[in-house]
């Protein structure tokens, strides 16, 4: 009898680690699969953008041409000021300067080179790029860029709308400046760090739910919106992002200044956002991939980060909205 009831206590304890240790192996497989299905999700691009006139709204695209210089149309234009009263060295005027900047639409017409610019209680403007004229020296973020002005009947319009003396000019084909990023040479677009700017849908939603109102994603004017990462800001992890026939690799971590407190439908700077922003995404409080961290020496107090600054290594591919994309970590 005692050993029969000791039989069956040890095929009783015996099931028990049976049952224990395959629901260990169980929850463990689960888990490295879930681990793997994040490394290897599959988010959507949901927007695609260029800003034609650097400063002016955005312009939405479905689909893009993208090549190591960034999304083709690009940051082609600029508003330039004189530095001072005194001097007569050119400076790109920004929204930093100037946030009216943010009402300012551009569209582009079906002929090459041709732009419809409006803003409210103005008469619209048909801009034709031109590719000849007076050149200027301009300087951009530490680097002289040489530009072509698009003459006094644009220059007019903007300097009346603005409040401010301006001319617009469009960068000199062909130019190059360097990437602050990587060091290497970029052509033809008046990027500020690196090219293409890189965020998530779910990163602004979080961001609303944090400041507690609606963000549009204009306000932190990135190139490319995807959706369907895991987690807000994961971004900040990516080491790349990859599609069919094109491939970017992260340089930085974006570093905010003012703009993104910009409303731009209103052209109005809210200093109480920019302080709220600040709050969530200092560097103190995020977690990023190692490489972005090469950075961290540069990051002042007051920096906050939204976005991940990325550069296609492609020669030549196609974005567009829909298209699906692999995140690798």
């Amino acid at each position: 009898m005692i050993l029969r009831w000791n039989f069956v206590v040890g095929l009783e304890l015996t099931l028990v680690i049976i049952f224990v240790t395959s629901s260990i192996i169980a929850f463990t497989l689960l888990c490295r699969r879930k681990k793997q299905a994040n490394k290897n999700m599959s988010p959507l691009v949901s927007h695609v953008i260029i800003y034609p006139i650097k400063g002016c709204k955005g312009v939405e695209r479905y689909s893009a041409h993208i090549t190591p210089h960034g999304i083709v149309g690009d940051r082609q234009y600029c508003l330039m000021v004189k530095e001072s009263s005194e001097t007569s060295d050119w400076v790109t005027l920004s929204q930093n300067r100037c946030p009216k900047l943010a009402t300012i639409s551009v569209s582009l017409a079906s002929a090459a080179d041709v732009m419809q610019i409006s803003a409210p209680s103005r008469q619209p403007l048909t801009l034709r790029g031109k590719l000849e004229g007076p050149q200027h020296e301009v300087n951009f973020w530490g680097s002289s860029i040489r530009v072509i002005d698009q003459g006094d009947d644009s220059s007019r319009w903007f300097s009346d709308y603005l409040g401010i003396e301006c001319r617009l000019a469009r960068i000199l084909p062909g130019m190059n400046r360097k990437d602050i990023a990587s060091g290497e040479m970029r052509t033809n677009s008046l990027f500020y760090h690196t090219p293409i700017l890189v965020m998530s849908s779910e990163s602004i939603q979080a961001i609303s739910s944090a400041v507690g109102e609606d963000i549009c994603y204009d306000r932190f004017r990135p190139n490319v919106v995807i959706k369907g990462v895991n987690a807000p800001f994961e971004e900040d992890l990516f080491c790349s992002l990859n599609a069919n026939d094109w491939s970017m690799d992260g340089s930085e971590l974006c570093v905010r200044c003012s703009y993104p407190g910009v409303n731009q439908k209103t052209g109005i700077l809210d200093p109480r956002l920019v302080g709220k922003f600040r709050a969530i995404r200092n560097p103190k409080s995020i977690r990023m991939h190692p490489f972005y961290q090469q950075h961290a020496q540069s990051w002042k107090p007051n920096d906050y980060m939204v976005g991940v600054y990325m550069t296609c290594r492609t020669e030549s591919g196609k974005i567009f909205v829909g298209q699906q994309v692999a995140a690798r970590f």
